[in-house]
């Protein structure tokens, strides 16, 4: 994990606690997992729900244990399907963000996980395209 992922991580973090009700931060744990696949994604994933639930006010722990077995499941289930393509993100961002809207008692969670499956489709071909550039894929 690099300096330009803690410092995308911290902007979700801000923009998840302060603005929005979309799990910014789960969409962007998740697509690093899937296209960098680093253990610390992990730990981050950990402290950002802790430092998430102190800030909206719940339960210590609950925000990372969701995030935690979230990826986990994830990281599981990458191994058997085919992890490296939109349809993948934008259908465990979907069922994720359905499955933590209900579990935190939002409102609307059908048109706020069908916003987070977009916006994670969207950010995953941004950061797949430059890596795919760094690495040389791409010329």
């Amino acid at each position: 994990m690099n300096l330009k992922d803690i410092a995308l991580i911290l902007f979700a973090f801000f923009i998840q606690a302060v603005f929005s009700s979309l799990p910014f931060g789960l969409i962007v744990l998740f697509v690093l997992l899937v296209i960098k696949k680093d253990p610390y994604i992990f730990v981050a994933a950990f402290i950002f729900g802790i430092l998430l639930d102190i800030f909206l006010l719940r339960i210590i722990g609950s925000t990372a244990v969701f995030y935690m077995a979230f990826l986990f499941f994830v990281n599981l289930y990458e191994k058997k399907i085919e992890s490296e393509n939109v349809f993948f993100v934008v259908v465990f961002t979907f069922l994720g963000s359905l499955l933590y809207f209900s579990l935190f008692n939002f409102q609307l969670i059908i048109v706020q996980s069908i916003f987070s499956a977009i916006f994670a489709g969207v950010l995953f071909k941004l950061l797949n395209q430059k890596t795919k550039k760094r690495r040389g894929y791409l010329r």
